[in-house]
Formats: C-alpha cells, structure tokens, sequence
C-alpha cells in the first residue's frame, strides 16, 4: 500500500508538471501571435519619480499602502493555518475563501457609493479599522465559527480599500506621471509590502503561533491608519 501511495504521488507530480509545462507553452505560443503594436507613449521613470517624491501625501500614502495593504494579501498565506489551528478541514478552507472573496465583489461594485458619502479618506480609514480588528482578534484562540463570520468582513475591507486607494492615487498625482504613481503604489503594497508582511509573519509563525503573526499584522495596520489620519490633517491645512 505504501508503495501504490508512492506511486499515486509521482504521477501526480508529473501530471502537474505537464501541465504546468503545457500552459506555459501555450501561453507563450499566444503572446507571439499578438499584433507587434508600437507603444503610443514612452514614460520618463526617473522624471516621474522625483516629480512623485517631492509630493508628501504621496509619500505618506505611500508608506500607509505598505503598512495597511500587505497584511490584506499576507493573509491569504496564512488563512488556511489559522483554520487549521481551530480545527477546521480543506472542505471548510474553501468554503471560507469562498466567502471571503465573494464578498468583495457587492463592495467593489458599491465603492462609488461609499466614496461619494464619506469621501476617499473616510472610506480608507474605516476599510483599515476593520481589517484591523479582523487581525487581532485572529491574534487570540477564536473558535472557528467565529472566522467563517468574520470571513464577510474582507469584502468590506479589501473590496472596498483597492479602488479607493487607486482613486486616491490618481487623484493626487500630476497627470503626467499617474501611471508611475499608480505603479509605484501596486509595488508598495502588493508587492513589498506583501513579502515584508508574509516573511515577519512567517518569522513569528516559526517562533511562535500563528497568532503571532496576525497580531503583527494587526500592528502593522494600525501604524497605517495612522498614517492616514495624518493625511486628512494634511488636506485640512
């Protein structure tokens, strides 16, 4: 028996490779039968950037997008093992992302709404608060009803935080450099501030819990919003 379960694994494997390998040869057979366009514009990044850094509530915005959006993406690394750790299955696993993720549609579809009422900082500022308070009470030993509740909070926090930070991006950058400000932004918080979070939380998982983590994260995000509220003084002056 464990020889056939050895063996069910490596075919496994190869499966997997193959199609991995597949895709990937048919994505790249695509991306050459794709029209050879000649770009409309060209960007001057270094230009872009020292216009961008002489603006201090990119800076700022900047630094909150780090703080607040990494712990957002970190989460889906460590998710699984908080359920695991309350005693929840595979099963339960993907009925939680399920809901996670479809919660964020309605808000990302009601974001305008939101944004219009309270405005662009209002609405950053309570999205943070509530992933906030979604990490540290994953910091203590929640029982596993209690995550499956909380799993809806992502809609509001995620679904609405992405297209109002964009907004608030594009809002307060020049017009000439707002696609580097906007892909400056998405290396923040989607890419540094994602591997930031997931390697100290990792770290913390390690020497700790997993519960550690996610307190780290609580902390990191509580840092943005003040960041943020620093942001609302400043377009107060």
């Amino acid at each position: 028996m464990f020889a056939i379960g050895k063996l069910s694994d490596a075919y496994g494997l190869q499966v997997s490779l193959f199609s991995f390998m597949t895709a990937t040869a048919l994505s790249g057979i695509l991306a050459l039968l794709l029209p050879n366009e000649a770009a409309g514009f060209r960007v001057s990044l270094r230009a872009n950037l020292k216009v961008l850094l002489r603006l201090p509530r990119y800076g700022v915005f900047l630094l909150a997008s780090f703080l607040i959006f990494g712990p957002m993406l970190s989460n889906n690394y460590y998710f699984g093992m908080l359920m695991k750790d309350a005693g929840g299955s595979l099963t339960g696993l993907g009925i939680a992302f399920l809901i996670a993720a479809g919660s964020e549609i309605p808000f990302m579809r009601w974001s305008e709404h939101f944004v219009v009422r309270w405005g662009l900082l209002s609405v950053l500022i309570a999205c943070s608060a509530v992933a906030g308070v979604r990490w540290l009470l994953y910091g203590f030993e929640v029982p596993l009803a209690v995550i499956y509740a909380t799993s809806l909070l992502q809609g509001f926090g995620i679904g609405l935080f992405i297209p109002a930070a964009l907004r608030y991006v594009y809002l307060i950058s020049p017009e000439g450099v707002r696609a580097t400000a906007v892909s400056l932004y998405s290396m923040a918080g989607n890419g540094l501030g994602n591997w930031i979070c997931t390697l100290v939380g990792g770290a913390l998982l390690n020497r700790y819990t997993i519960h550690a983590a996610y307190v780290s994260f609580a902390v990191s995000t509580a840092l943005g919003i003040v960041l943020l509220l620093l942001l609302v003084r400043m377009e107060r002056r």
